[in-house]
């Protein structure tokens, strides 16, 4: 019961919007921008350069099996050369993976971790479990084969003392659902979850945003892909943690590489970034991504920032207040303060925590009519307005105490909760789709 409250806790949160994204502060006088002081730069590592081939791909079906078939011991030159370049520009690597328990993968990565730490560098391995002891999803369900031994490779991986994450693969076309990625987190032992991160793929970066609604920690870290300028710009703030991989791929030189490299993340907005990839030409996966050309690799100017915007709230507790001049005369004054945005206050009411009724009041809910009056006015002054419906309860307790004893009156109370949040989506859609003709 207590997940489902803080569904509704997040749900009351609610906004309709329109004119785009916003980071909404209540009273908010600063024209600053905030510039990200600290940026993160990590690169996948699959390969070493000098020892990149299709063999791996072509005879164990992926490249990644390097690290499980591979002799690490008889590369570690070719390594070293690549991690003392990597390091000139890179706090980070990223290695990825397969789930597996050979004495010898774990002896490579053991080289792996003592090579980074010689050149000062962190690493992230990201497994991508594959299919050792079963389905490759089953490393989700606690007790099976892939479980253990996914847990397994987490606790020799966190045990090295240079590793930042472990991040494992989360997707798949039958199956991408926020609760397995809870479940699984909740299934690790406690000296693992503060070290596991979830990889997610472009198609499925979308798919698990309500993460946090079924109680996931915010401090998770999220690795999503993003190759297209349109993607990065869209995809790179959808979790609270989040590092945006990207790469381009084709790049005859360095020049090249960096140009389209800085225009996709001219609109990435977080500071973490992770370059697709160190080197791949020739290695199988029929890619060709490589950041490092012609024996060298380039620096790549890189600044997250977020524009500072401004609001104010705007609320009314008489339906036709928004409809009266005084109100269009607060609304020229409130924009002459340099605000943005209008946040529009729009209230329905239940009688107590216990009531499974949420509906607008006669006198105090704001007339639909009004609403778009003030919509009209606050556009007309160049602003910008967030809608937030919001419940109030009539005996003036929190609303945060809604609770129910039983899932019926759950069902009843979300059933008129939809009612109330779609009025307000159907209103708007209707305001919009006439007033764009």
């Amino acid at each position: 019961m207590k997940s489902i409250l803080k569904k509704i806790l997040v749900i009351a949160a609610i906004i309709l919007m329109l004119g785009g994204n916003v980071l909404f502060l209540h009273g908010a006088t600063s024209t600053a921008k905030v510039i990200s002081s600290h940026v993160e730069k990590s690169i996948i590592y699959i390969l070493p350069y000098e020892k990149c081939s299709d063999y791996w791909a072509e005879t164990y079906g992926d490249r990644i099996y390097y690290y499980v078939y591979g002799n690490l011991s008889q590369d570690k030159h070719s390594i070293e050369k690549d991690f003392e370049i990597i390091s000139s520009i890179y706090g980070r690597v990223i290695v990825i993976i397969p789930a597996e328990d050979t004495s010898l993968y774990f002896k490579n990565l053991k080289i792996v971790n003592n090579v980074a730490e010689e050149y000062g560098l962190e690493v992230l391995y990201a497994i991508f479990p594959n299919e050792k002891y079963g389905r490759e999803d089953t490393y989700l369900e606690e007790g099976s084969d892939m479980h253990n031994l996914v847990i397994q490779d987490m606790q020799y991986l966190v045990s090295m003392n240079v590793t930042y994450k472990t991040a494992i693969w989360y997707g798949w076309t039958y199956r991408c659902d926020a609760t397995d990625i809870v479940n699984f987190y909740h299934s690790l032992p406690d000296s693992l979850k503060d070290k596991y991160a979830v990889w997610l793929d472009e198609q499925y970066v979308e798919k698990v945003r309500d993460v946090y609604l079924h109680g996931l920690p915010y401090s998770v870290l999220f690795i999503t892909e993003a190759y297209d300028k349109g993607e990065v710009a869209s995809y790179s703030y959808l979790y609270y943690n989040q590092m945006l991989v990207t790469g381009y791929e084709g790049a005859k030189s360095l020049q090249e590489w960096r140009e389209n490299i800085e225009n996709l993340l001219s609109v990435c907005r977080t500071n973490n970034v992770g370059i697709w990839i160190f080197y791949d030409i020739g290695d199988g996966s029929g890619e060709e991504d490589a950041a490092f050309i012609n024996g060298n690799l380039t620096d790549f100017n890189f600044s997250f920032s977020v524009s500072f915007q401004k609001g104010f709230s705007y609320g009314s507790w008489w339906n036709s207040t928004f409809l009266q001049q005084k109100s269009d005369i607060s609304l020229a004054n409130l924009e002459e303060t340099g605000t943005e945005w209008v946040s529009l206050v729009a209230t329905w009411y239940q009688d107590d925590n216990t009531s499974t009724e949420i509906e607008p009041d006669e006198d105090s809910t704001p007339s639909d009519a009004s609403i778009i009056h003030a919509i009209e006015t606050i556009h007309s002054l160049g602003m910008k307005v967030m809608l937030k419906p919001h419940v109030d309860l009539y005996n003036d307790e929190w609303r945060g105490e809604i609770s129910f004893s039983n899932e019926k009156d759950w069902q009843e109370w979300f059933n008129s909760y939809r009612n109330f949040i779609c009025h307000y989506a159907s209103m708007l859609g209707l305001f919009l789709s006439v007033s764009s003709k």
